[in-house]
């Protein structure tokens, strides 16, 4: 039974009971260091890698660049072209209302921690709500919420990419999906809502949400027999995306050639029991790190022990209760459009490119302009979010339906404390980021000379292109007000800058 009985009530109270829950795990990992908007020392030494580096120097030449229009551009990067801020994954959406805000900041000012501490929230919120869906036990509900702030793929990404572990756009997606389905469907703003928000926090998530949009659109169409409706919604999602996009400068910065394609950055056959990302860090107390091939470090999907263990039973349990073609079918009936959006992400998630620990089993040939397509979300192992979302739901909500409500919570308890204890060796290390004395920022651009040069000149001009090598001198460069056309940003005109690079070097 739920403890609330007002509809509205208790999902008010699960929305605000799940996001404390994201807060209090956002603090026994991370600590409240990185909430001191002041102290950017944690960021410039880089986090586990050098990523973030990356999107705070994308903050700092966008808050010293003027106000324009489109307003995420900075002309200080990339110069002298200019570059939008979601292109160095800065979070356009509060780099936005910062520099809004600069005149009264304080001078060293960073909003990647208060970020990370909104993703853990309303991952924590719009789990509650997804779960409740099913279960209408509400400690049986906040229980499997912790599954989902505990999830391995969204700690993985904070900080390292602050932007990518937004997972709740996933979450609220799908709980949008499941909530038409009980209420019938209606044309809800909150689609288009979340793809505002994606294409403000990172345009990653759009064919996400897309997914399930469309799994939702389709079926509506097929059961009422009517493409009208749902085409002119899916219509006006596409001109929310179009709007906002064209507002924060996403399409003024053209992206062409040199970059790796689609098929490298994929999802390896392994990653679902693989407790190992690009980091190094081991995302396991028990199962052994397998090795990985081409890019697919990026990949990263290990569900953890308490799923890995609990979703095969969990599966094989429902096949046997739901034996009779009858029970089946009606499942298929009602989420066909999901399993064909799940199918699909998981099919681009794999790519082209089918890997198997280090061995390249197969590669499935594609038309030059397919993986140009496809090149535009390269790391394609990211796309099956979704799925790992819905498989953590469907583990969750077959143990929660149980008749005995005791046992149900029981087992979804001891679910969690093997998962939290299967990844502590990886928070343990996040943890100790923030309360290890060791830690500490060791600037490679560091003396005499570059003292000597800090006020000098007005731009900086870089002849090594490669992500790594160009990061410390752009961070060099916003912080003594330089201008600078280092490729240190996600996206930018190779061409031209591969020709700016030619032209300098021929007349050096």
């Amino acid at each position: 039974m739920s403890l609330i009985k007002n509809d509205r009530q208790r999902k008010l109270f699960l929305f605000f009971t799940g996001a404390l829950l994201g807060a209090v795990a956002f603090f026994l990992i991370n600590t409240g260091a990185s909430l001191s908007v002041m102290n950017d020392n944690w960021i410039r030494s880089g986090y586990v890698e050098k990523d973030i580096i990356q999107h705070y120097t994308g903050w700092l030449f966008y808050r010293q660049s003027p106000l324009t229009f489109p307003l995420g551009m900075s002309n200080a990067m990339n110069y002298p072209q200019g570059v939008a801020v979601t292109y160095t994954d800065s979070v356009p959406l509060f780099a936005i209302i910062f520099r809004l805000l600069s005149p009264v900041l304080p001078e060293t000012f960073q909003y990647f921690g208060l970020y990370t501490l909104c993703c853990y929230m309303l991952q924590g919120a719009a789990a509650a709500l997804l779960i409740s869906l099913f279960c209408s036990n509400t400690i049986m509900v906040l229980i499997g919420s912790g599954l989902f702030i505990f999830s391995p793929i969204m700690i993985e990404r904070a900080f390292r990419h602050t932007a990518l572990a937004s997972h709740f756009l996933i979450l609220f997606a799908l709980y949008l999906y499941f909530s038409n389905k009980k209420e019938h469907w209606r044309y809800r703003v909150g689609y288009l809502l979340l793809v505002g928000f994606a294409t403000m926090i990172h345009p990653y998530f759009l064919p996400m949400v897309f997914a399930i949009l469309f799994a939702d659109l389709l079926e509506h169409a097929v059961s009422t027999r009517s493409i009208i409706k749902p085409f002119l919604f899916l219509l006006a999602a596409f001109f929310v995306v179009g709007v906002v996009g064209f507002s924060i400068g996403a399409f003024s910065t053209p992206s062409s050639g040199g970059s790796t394609g689609y098929g490298y950055f994929c999802m390896n056959l392994n990653s679902l029991f693989n407790p190992t990302s690009c980091s190094g860090i081991t995302w396991s107390h028990l199962l052994p790190v397998l090795p990985q091939g081409l890019g697919s470090y990026d990949g990263f999907n290990y569900l953890g022990l308490g799923i890995l263990i609990s979703f095969p039973i969990a599966g094989i349990s429902w096949i046997i209760q739901n034996s009779q073609w009858e029970k089946i079918g009606s499942f298929l009936k009602n989420y066909w459009g999901l399993l064909i959006s799940s199918v699909c992400l998981t099919v681009f998630a794999v790519s082209n490119t089918i890997l198997a620990n280090t061995r390249v089993l197969f590669t499935i040939p594609l038309p030059d302009f397919i993986l140009k397509l496809g090149s535009i979300f390269r790391s394609s192992g990211r796309m099956f979010y979704p799925v790992y979302y819905l498989i953590l739901l469907f583990t969750v909500t077959f143990f929660a339906r149980f008749k005995k409500t005791k046992i149900g919570s029981l087992l979804l308890a001891v679910m969690l404390v093997v998962q939290v204890w299967d990844i502590s060796p990886a928070l343990a290390v996040k943890q100790a980021y923030f309360t290890s004395p060791s830690v500490s920022f060791e600037n490679p651009m560091k003396s005499q000379f570059w003292d000597t040069i800090s006020h000098r000149y007005a731009h900086m001009f870089s002849l090594d292109d490669t992500l790594v090598q160009a990061l410390y001198p752009a961070l060099y460069a916003a912080d003594n007000r330089m201008t600078t056309n280092d490729g240190f940003t996600a996206r930018y005109d190779v061409d031209y800058h591969h020709m700016d690079v030619e032209c300098h070097r021929a007349t050096a």
